[in-house]
């Protein structure tokens, strides 16, 4: 069994969002949770974001965005998670 490399902690307003999430659709919980566990293994996977998100990384799963900070190898914050239809004026660097 390969051991995760990090922890993934969500911060107050992503938990919020998954618990939303998790109302609305079930599987989409499900495949969040799927990716945020690959996240732990991989936290550089990633692109980094620029602008007001400087310092932030994001990966996209089904209809939503899981924007994360890396704060070390061992810990990454997810600050939320956002469905795509919501614009952000962000960019991938």
């Amino acid at each position: 069994m390969v051991e995760k490399n990090s922890s993934i902690i969500l911060r107050p307003q992503a938990q919020k969002d998954l618990d939303s999430i998790r109302k609305i659709s079930p599987q989409a919980f499900e495949d969040l949770l799927e990716k945020m566990d690959l996240l732990s293994e991989f936290p550089e996977m990633g692109p980094r974001m620029d602008r007001a998100y400087q310092g932030y990384r994001q990966v996209l799963c089904g209809n939503y965005r899981i924007v994360y900070e890396l704060i070390s190898v061992k810990r990454i914050e997810v600050a939320y998670i956002r469905h795509l239809s919501r614009q952000m004026g962000l960019r991938a660097v």
